[in-house]
Protein backbone atom coordinates (compact mmCIF):
# COMPACT_ATOMS: atom_id res chain seq x y z
CA UNK A 1 0.00 0.00 0.00
CA UNK A 2 0.96 3.24 -0.64
CA UNK A 3 2.27 5.82 2.29
CA UNK A 4 -0.06 8.86 2.72
CA UNK A 5 2.32 11.28 1.05
CA UNK A 6 2.91 8.78 -1.93
CA UNK A 7 -0.85 9.04 -2.44
CA UNK A 8 -0.61 12.36 -2.49
CA UNK A 9 2.19 13.02 -5.57
CA UNK A 10 -0.42 9.83 -7.12
CA UNK A 11 -3.39 11.74 -6.68
CA UNK A 12 -1.70 15.21 -8.00
CA UNK A 13 -0.61 13.60 -11.14
CA UNK A 14 -4.28 12.04 -12.49
CA UNK A 15 -6.09 14.47 -14.78
CA UNK A 16 -10.18 14.02 -15.66
CA UNK A 17 -12.89 16.47 -17.08
CA UNK A 18 -12.89 18.67 -13.99
CA UNK A 19 -15.72 20.88 -15.63
CA UNK A 20 -17.81 18.33 -16.44
CA UNK A 21 -18.07 16.59 -13.16
CA UNK A 22 -18.02 19.37 -10.99
CA UNK A 23 -21.65 20.32 -12.77
CA UNK A 24 -22.88 16.78 -12.03
CA UNK A 25 -21.80 16.55 -8.74
CA UNK A 26 -23.14 20.25 -7.92
CA UNK A 27 -26.62 18.55 -9.37
CA UNK A 28 -26.20 15.64 -7.24
CA UNK A 29 -25.74 17.49 -4.01
CA UNK A 30 -27.79 20.16 -4.52
CA UNK A 31 -30.65 16.77 -5.32
CA UNK A 32 -29.46 15.61 -2.00
CA UNK A 33 -31.94 15.39 0.90
CA UNK A 34 -29.39 15.64 3.65
CA UNK A 35 -28.27 18.38 2.04
CA UNK A 36 -31.44 20.03 1.08
CA UNK A 37 -33.00 19.22 4.11
CA UNK A 38 -30.13 20.68 6.53
CA UNK A 39 -30.93 23.67 8.74
CA UNK A 40 -27.09 24.16 7.89
CA UNK A 41 -24.58 22.99 5.67
CA UNK A 42 -20.67 22.84 6.98
CA UNK A 43 -18.88 23.76 3.64
CA UNK A 44 -15.77 24.92 2.39
CA UNK A 45 -14.90 27.19 -0.44
CA UNK A 46 -12.92 25.01 -2.68
CA UNK A 47 -8.94 25.20 -4.01
CA UNK A 48 -8.58 24.70 -7.68
CA UNK A 49 -7.90 20.87 -6.90
CA UNK A 50 -11.26 20.41 -5.21
CA UNK A 51 -15.10 19.83 -6.34
CA UNK A 52 -16.70 23.59 -7.40
CA UNK A 53 -19.27 23.53 -4.67
CA UNK A 54 -19.81 26.94 -5.28
CA UNK A 55 -23.27 27.25 -6.23
CA UNK A 56 -24.28 25.23 -3.12
CA UNK A 57 -22.83 28.27 -1.21
CA UNK A 58 -25.39 30.42 -2.72
CA UNK A 59 -28.07 28.39 -2.42
CA UNK A 60 -27.97 26.87 1.40
CA UNK A 61 -27.42 28.73 4.64
CA UNK A 62 -23.64 27.82 5.31
CA UNK A 63 -20.65 27.52 7.70
CA UNK A 64 -17.32 27.76 6.30
CA UNK A 65 -13.60 26.91 8.41
CA UNK A 66 -11.68 29.07 10.16
CA UNK A 67 -7.92 26.82 11.19
CA UNK A 68 -6.83 28.00 14.14
CA UNK A 69 -2.87 28.15 14.94
CA UNK A 70 -2.54 25.08 17.31
CA UNK A 71 -4.49 22.47 14.44
CA UNK A 72 -8.52 23.35 15.87
CA UNK A 73 -10.72 24.44 13.27
CA UNK A 74 -14.46 25.98 13.82
CA UNK A 75 -17.19 26.83 11.68
CA UNK A 76 -18.65 30.28 11.38
CA UNK A 77 -22.27 30.82 9.97
CA UNK A 78 -22.09 33.24 7.14
CA UNK A 79 -25.17 34.59 5.13
CA UNK A 80 -25.65 34.96 1.00
CA UNK A 81 -22.32 38.03 1.28
CA UNK A 82 -20.39 35.02 2.40
CA UNK A 83 -17.65 36.37 -0.62
CA UNK A 84 -17.48 39.83 1.01
CA UNK A 85 -17.03 37.84 4.48
CA UNK A 86 -13.14 36.20 4.49
CA UNK A 87 -10.31 36.34 2.94
CA UNK A 88 -7.54 33.80 0.92
CA UNK A 89 -4.66 32.81 3.53
CA UNK A 90 -1.20 32.50 2.59
CA UNK A 91 -1.99 28.90 1.48
CA UNK A 92 -4.58 29.69 -0.51
CA UNK A 93 -7.07 28.46 1.53
CA UNK A 94 -10.64 31.09 1.96
CA UNK A 95 -11.37 31.35 5.44
CA UNK A 96 -14.01 33.50 6.77
CA UNK A 97 -13.05 36.98 8.51
CA UNK A 98 -16.87 37.59 10.05
CA UNK A 99 -19.62 35.29 11.26
CA UNK A 100 -21.03 33.71 14.03
CA UNK A 101 -19.33 30.45 15.15
CA UNK A 102 -21.54 27.63 15.45
CA UNK A 103 -21.35 24.03 16.23
CA UNK A 104 -23.14 21.18 14.09
CA UNK A 105 -26.88 19.66 15.42
CA UNK A 106 -29.41 17.12 13.71
CA UNK A 107 -30.35 19.66 11.05
CA UNK A 108 -26.61 19.93 9.86
CA UNK A 109 -24.44 18.32 7.38
CA UNK A 110 -20.87 18.20 6.26
CA UNK A 111 -19.33 18.41 2.88
CA UNK A 112 -16.03 17.23 3.02
CA UNK A 113 -13.20 17.98 0.73
CA UNK A 114 -10.03 15.52 0.41
CA UNK A 115 -7.24 14.73 -2.55
CA UNK A 116 -8.56 11.31 -2.32
CA UNK A 117 -11.10 8.84 -0.95
CA UNK A 118 -11.75 5.32 -0.51
CA UNK A 119 -15.13 3.48 -0.76
CA UNK A 120 -14.93 3.06 3.32
CA UNK A 121 -15.04 7.12 3.40
CA UNK A 122 -11.62 7.51 4.57
CA UNK A 123 -9.78 10.69 3.26
CA UNK A 124 -6.52 11.78 2.47
CA UNK A 125 -6.21 15.53 3.31
CA UNK A 126 -3.57 17.95 3.09
CA UNK A 127 -2.03 16.33 6.11
CA UNK A 128 -2.82 18.87 8.96
CA UNK A 129 -5.84 16.80 10.65
CA UNK A 130 -8.30 19.48 11.09
CA UNK A 131 -10.97 17.78 9.78
CA UNK A 132 -10.35 14.65 11.83
CA UNK A 133 -10.10 16.46 15.03
CA UNK A 134 -13.32 18.38 14.35
CA UNK A 135 -15.35 15.36 13.01
CA UNK A 136 -14.07 12.91 16.49
CA UNK A 137 -15.53 16.35 18.49
CA UNK A 138 -18.76 15.90 16.51
CA UNK A 139 -19.55 11.90 15.68
CA UNK A 140 -22.92 12.14 14.86
CA UNK A 141 -22.69 14.94 12.27
CA UNK A 142 -23.88 13.16 8.85
CA UNK A 143 -20.79 13.86 6.37
CA UNK A 144 -20.52 13.84 2.87
CA UNK A 145 -16.85 13.59 1.26
CA UNK A 146 -17.11 14.85 -2.17
CA UNK A 147 -14.22 14.18 -4.80
CA UNK A 148 -13.46 13.74 -8.58
CA UNK A 149 -13.54 10.46 -9.86
CA UNK A 150 -9.96 10.13 -10.94
CA UNK A 151 -10.05 10.96 -6.65
CA UNK A 152 -11.27 7.74 -5.86
CA UNK A 153 -8.71 5.36 -4.80
CA UNK A 154 -8.76 1.32 -3.31
CA UNK A 155 -7.61 2.12 -0.44
CA UNK A 156 -6.52 5.27 1.43
CA UNK A 157 -4.03 4.50 4.27
CA UNK A 158 -5.60 5.60 7.74
CA UNK A 159 -4.44 5.50 11.61
CA UNK A 160 -6.88 5.14 14.44
CA UNK A 161 -7.36 8.63 14.74
CA UNK A 162 -8.45 9.07 10.73
CA UNK A 163 -12.67 9.91 10.73
CA UNK A 164 -14.25 8.67 8.09
CA UNK A 165 -17.20 10.10 6.34
CA UNK A 166 -20.19 8.47 5.71
CA UNK A 167 -21.51 9.33 2.64
CA UNK A 168 -19.81 10.07 -0.33
CA UNK A 169 -19.76 11.57 -4.34
CA UNK A 170 -17.11 10.77 -6.67
CA UNK A 171 -17.60 11.69 -9.78
CA UNK A 172 -20.89 9.78 -10.42
CA UNK A 173 -20.07 7.47 -7.79
CA UNK A 174 -22.40 7.51 -4.64
CA UNK A 175 -22.17 5.70 -1.53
Amino acid sequence: MLTKQDLRTEIRHRRGNKQQEDQQMAQLLLASPLVANARLVFAFVPLPSEVDITPLLDTFPIALPRCGNEGGMEFYALGKNWRGQGKRQELGVWEPTGGQLVHPDEGSVMLVPGIAFDRQGFRLGRGGGYYDRYLARFPHLATIGVCHSWQLVEQVPHEAHDMPVEHLIAGSWIK
